[in-house]
């Protein structure tokens, strides 16, 4: 399957079609090789979309910005090897309460204008398959500031929180759940002295899979609720202050 809608062989419409999908809520495609949405120019209007997970669709590119003009395409140039993306980020980022990217697409949404208003309404953060990075990218927990929920997957970051009284602009997220999974590379969480309060101070959850890292120390986190360990981290040292935990 090369794009989600067909195109009618036999159609002799010019007109670029419109695709509206007033109730779609959520956008889940996962494994898919996939191009597109449809193979010639056209638009895509999903006004309630809340929710976009997409991962490992390598050929699907699915943002650009209202800076990216589609008068760059020509429309006898369009064709199924330059699909168009399947959505405007200043358009569709707004909306979302949770989104999954890969570090592809996260670079594309952080080159629109305004970047940093975009996320006024999301909650949960979904980044897999940052392969060329060691360092998490900070930027996110800047500026999703109700952020709730982080998930971190198969990607090669080394370290995660930054030591907040290094930095001059304050993190305002306060994350409840954290999901780090298939990070081989993981060293540090966050490394011994650093302030992460404020990031941290309301953390209930924490889900750890796959790392480096032989210690994990936890204390002074009196919303937490629920800690899981996989057993292949059974070699890992775990520190735990009681009196800090309700």
């Amino acid at each position: 399957m090369k794009e989600i809608v067909a195109e009618e062989k036999e159609s002799s419409v010019n007109a670029a079609p419109i695709f509206e999908f007033n109730q779609l809520s959520t956008l889940l495609l996962r494994n898919l090789h996939i191009k597109g949405f449809f193979a010639k120019k056209h638009t895509l209007a999903c006004p309630s979309l809340k929710m976009i997970d997409v991962l490992r669709c390598p050929k699907l590119t699915l943002y650009r910005t209202l800076s990216t003009s589609s008068s760059n395409i020509r429309d006898d140039e369009f064709s199924v090897s330059t699909q168009q993306p399947l959505f405007i980020v200043e358009e569709v980022i707004p909306n979302l309460e949770k989104l999954g990217i890969d570090g592809k697409d996260a670079n594309i949404i952080l080159q629109a204008q305004n970047s940093s208003g975009l996320f006024t309404k999301m909650t949960s953060l979904w980044l897999y398959d940052y392969k060329n990075e060691d360092t998490f990218p900070y930027w996110f927990l800047q500026n999703v500031h109700g952020l709730e929920n982080l998930v971190i997957e198969s990607s090669c970051f080394k370290k995660i929180f930054q030591d907040e009284g290094q930095i001059r602009e304050k993190t305002q997220a306060q994350i409840k759940e954290l999901t780090l999974s298939a990070l081989p590379n993981l060293e540090h969480i966050c490394e011994e002295g650093f302030q992460i309060d404020s990031v941290l101070e309301f953390l209930e959850y924490l889900w750890v899979a796959f790392g480096k890292f032989k210690y994990l120390a936890l204390s002074d986190y009196p919303e937490m609720k629920d800690l899981w360990q996989r057993k292949t981290l059974s070699n890992i040292s775990m520190v735990f202050d009681i009196g800090d935990f309700r």
